[in-house]
Formats: C-alpha cells, sequence, structure tokens
C-alpha cells in the first residue's frame, strides 16, 4: 500500500500536531473525570443511602471491600482477582479503581516490581495473571520504563499487550535513546520481532521502530534516515504509518525529510 493512500506528508504534518493535541485533551479529561469520579463518591457518603452502603463496604470483610484489598503495603491479589471478575459497575468496582490507582502510585519501581513477582508466584490461571500483572505495567512504566521492557520483553513474541509495551519502549526511548536503542537491537538478533505472517512483516517491530524513531528524529536526524534505509524495502513505510502518529512536535519536517529520503518516489 502506497503511504501517500494512508497518511500523506501534508496531511502528517497536521495529524501530528492533532494527535499530540488530543493525547493532551484527553489526559485533561480523564483527570476531569477522576475528579468527577471522587466527587460522586464523596457525596454518596454525605446521603444517608450513601453513608450505609459505603459503611457496609468498609466493614466488609468479603471480597467488596476495595480497602481491605490493597491495605498497609500490601496487595490482597487473590481478593482483587476476585472483585475483577464480579465487577457489576456498581460504586464498589469504581471505589476499587480508585484505591488501587492510589495504591499502585505510591508504590516504587522496586516495589511494584516485588508486587509483579508475587502475582508470578499466585495460584492461578496464567490468564488471571496477566490480567493482574496489566494493571501494573503502566504505572511501572511511568516510574522506570527500562524495567518493564527487560521483564516483559518475552511478551512481544506472543503478541501479549503490545500496545502497553511499546507504550513503555516510548518513554524509555524518550528517557534514554541510547539504552533503549541497544535493547532493540538485542531483541531484533534474538528473534523477538520475528514476523508469523506469510509476507514476512513484522507489524509489531513497524510499532517499536515507529516509537524509536520519534525520539531519533528528535536528536539525530540523519541517523533516523540511515536506520530506515537499513530496514528491509517492503517494510519501511510500514514504520512511517507507526511514526506519523507518534512524531513529536517540531520533529515533523525531518520525519517528511527521511521518508522522502528512504523510500521510491511511487510510494509517497
Amino acid at each position: 500500500m502506497k503511504l501517500l493512500h494512508v497518511l500523506p506528508p501534508v496531511v502528517a504534518l497536521v495529524a501530528g500536531g492533532f494527535w499530540t493535541g488530543y493525547q493532551r485533551q484527553r489526559l485533561g479529561s480523564l483527570e476531569r473525570e477522576s475528579d468527577l469520579l471522587r466527587g460522586s463518591i464523596d457525596s454518596a457518603r454525605h446521603t444517608d443511602a450513601g453513608a450505609a452502603y459505603s459503611s457496609s463496604l468498609e466493614n466488609s470483610k468479603g471480597v467488596h471491600d476495595p480497602k481491605a484489598a490493597v491495605a498497609g503495603k500490601k496487595i490482597d491479589w487473590k481478593k482483587v482477582l476476585e472483585m475483577q471478575k464480579n465487577r457489576t459497575g456498581d460504586v464498589a468496582d469504581m471505589r476499587l479503581m480508585i484505591e488501587m490507582q492510589k495504591k499502585l502510585t505510591s508504590l516504587t519501581a522496586g516495589e511494584l516490581l516485588a508486587q509483579l513477582d508475587e502475582i508470578a508466584a499466585m495460584d492461578a490461571t496464567e490468564a488471571d495473571k496477566a490480567q493482574l500483572e496489566s494493571m501494573l505495567i503502566g504505572v511501572l512504566a511511568q516510574k522506570d520504563p527500562e524495567k518493564v521492557m527487560e521483564r516483559f520483553a518475552s511478551w512481544i513474541a506472543s503478541d501479549r499487550m503490545t500496545w502497553q509495551l511499546n507504550d513503555a519502549f516510548q518513554k524509555w526511548a524518550a528517557k534514554d535513546l541510547t539504552a533503549a536503542t541497544a535493547w532493540m537491537e538485542r531483541q531484533i538478533e534474538a528473534g523477538t520481532f520475528d514476523s508469523k505472517s506469510l509476507d514476512g512483516r513484522s507489524s509489531t517491530r513497524a510499532q517499536f521502530e515507529g516509537s524509536l524513531m520519534t525520539s531519533l528524529l528528535q536528536s539525530d536526524p540523519k541517523g533516523a534516515e540511515e536506520r530506515i534505509k537499513a530496514l528491509p524495502d517492503d517494510q519501511r513505510s510500514n514504520v512511517f504509518n507507526n511514526l506519523f502518529y507518534r512524531l513529536k512536535p517540531g520533529t515533523e519536517k525531518a520525519a517528511v525529510d527521511a521518508m522522502r529520503a528512504t523510500l521510491p518516489a511511487d510510494q509517497y
């Protein structure tokens, strides 16, 4: 597919700015929704019915007690898992999300890794463990994306939580481009990104290469061109398709220049 049919250069310039603005707007929206949610819960506590319901949750020793599941430094992952399986979309579920987010963000990267070790040692199915691990990956990526990538690199080959890992990788590349690039090279050498499709293309590698390019274009546009040139001819356009959705402000022209320098004219 020609890149022109997906995202032409001029549109890419606009899309880069639009996407960045959209992400910031979405973040602000999520923060406002979180504030509203907290306000709703606080308000419910001050009504007779809400106070009675809240009190029953606080005093409950069963699976519907969010605070009991995350009390102190210890997280009762079995209780969290049971609550996840019994979700009904009520206030208890919303409170669990808030309590879990507050608890996880309060932990250090080392403490989050310890929690991951606890989950790994649980007597539960791999699917259940993955569900719990997914709650921690995003928080750990904010604190130490390198640890996320080192621990979960094997998930990439099996397409487990690829978008979350790619997001962590992009954060790492923005923080330490040299280390992230070295990790990428090790994974390529190890076959992590080898394609299982008949055409030999790896959409996952294209995603990660696109994330790497967002930082490389900012610090070394010529190096970005050389990296793209080293890719197989039939995979370069896929990298650009992924790249244009992640461009950082100010790198749009460098991205278009790299595209023109590395793709045949009939592909853009």
